[in-house]
């Protein structure tokens, strides 16, 4: 069984450090293996999710920025409930939006209501306790440290500083490169209707 996720960012190197934390985190096994695609913008992504459905290979969780080249997430939001409905979908996308402090409209909690994302987004940089969170939802087992130098590419800075900045609530062990993740047996996972949390304004 292939767990599937997509993420929709404009910027590379998140979408990078953000499919790697996928990528290592997670503990395949012969029933079940995590495969992380990637897009630029909306109307990328809503191929991908619309050619999942074709092919019965839907995805089980899209990670959307919140403002892309093309179109805000919002937008992207309404218009992938909107294709599901003519679609007929039986079941429909998890949709997570992303997005940083700075970047949040006056009106965003107003706004995660009235697309019902209240429960189903992140903050940015995206914590990898988030993402095992995620994986954990899913159905996906997942390690309990990680070595911090699989998760960036040799010397592209832009990589190394946004991991930075994702991993400043952790604490380091004796290896310089290893961390565990701090008090994951805190992490709120209850949510009404899916089950999931994943916002991190702690």
């Amino acid at each position: 069984l292939e767990t599937r996720i997509l993420i929709a960012d404009d910027i590379h190197h998140e979408r990078v450090v953000l499919t790697r934390m996928f990528e290592k985190l997670s503990l395949p096994d012969e029933h079940r293996a995590v495969t992380v695609y990637e897009v630029e913008n909306g109307n990328s992504a809503l191929t991908a999710i619309r050619e999942a459905y074709e092919t019965e290979s839907h995805y089980h969780a899209v990670l959307v920025d919140i403002y892309l080249p093309d179109m805000d997430g919002f937008s992207l939001v309404r218009r992938i409930a909107e294709m599901e409905a003519k679609l007929g979908c039986d079941e429909n996308v998890t949709v997570i939006l992303m997005a940083s402090q700075e970047e949040r409209p006056p009106n965003f909690l107003e706004l995660l209501q009235e697309h019902d994302l209240q429960d189903s987004y992140l903050t940015k940089p995206v914590h990898i306790s988030k993402v095992r969170q995620i994986l954990n939802w899913l159905g996906v087992r997942s390690k309990q440290c990680v070595d911090i130098k699989d998760l960036s590419r040799p010397n592209y800075i832009a990589d190394e500083q946004y991991l930075e900045n994702s991993l400043r609530r952790y604490t380091l062990l004796k290896k310089p490169s290893v961390l565990r993740l701090a008090n994951p047996s805190t992490l709120n996972i209850d949510v009404a209707g899916s089950g999931l949390a994943v916002d991190d304004d702690e």
